[in-house]
C-alpha cells in the first residue's frame, strides 16, 4: 500500500539499514570462498577470458553496491549576459611577450 508524499515512516527497518539476512548470506560467502580461494583461481586460470569475463561480471554485482547516476543540476537559462572576469595572470598566458610590454591590451 502507498502511503501519501510527506507520510512519515512509523516501523520496519530504519531508513539506510542493511537487511540482516543479506549480511549473513554476504558473510558466509566470503568464508566459503577464503576456504577454498586456491582451488577457485586455479579453476578461473583454466577459464576461457570470454568465462573469466562474466564470471567477475557476475561476481561484482553481488559484491559491489548498485550504481544510481545523478545527473548534475542544470542552471535555468536566462536573458542576461554572462560576465567573464580575466586576471593578469590568464591574460598572460594569452598574449605574447610585446603586448604585455607594451600594456596596449588595458583598458585604463
Amino acid at each position: 500500500m502507498l502511503f501519501p508524499k510527506g507520510y512519515e515512516k512509523t516501523g520496519g527497518r530504519r531508513k539506510n539499514t542493511p537487511n540482516k539476512r543479506t549480511e549473513e548470506i554476504r558473510t558466509h560467502l566470503i568464508w566459503v570462498l577464503g576456504l577454498s580461494a586456491e582451488r577457485i583461481a586455479e579453476d578461473i586460470k583454466k577459464m576461457s577470458t570470454a568465462e573469466s569475463i562474466q564470471l567477475w561480471q557476475v561476481m561484482l554485482k553481488h559484491i559491489l553496491p548498485k550504481y544510481f547516476p545523478v545527473a548534475p543540476p542544470v542552471p535555468e537559462a536566462s536573458d542576461e549576459p554572462v560576465k567573464i572576469a580575466l586576471t593578469e595572470e590568464i591574460v598572460y598566458r594569452a598574449l605574447s611577450e610585446e603586448e604585455i610590454e607594451s600594456g596596449s591590451w588595458k583598458n585604463d
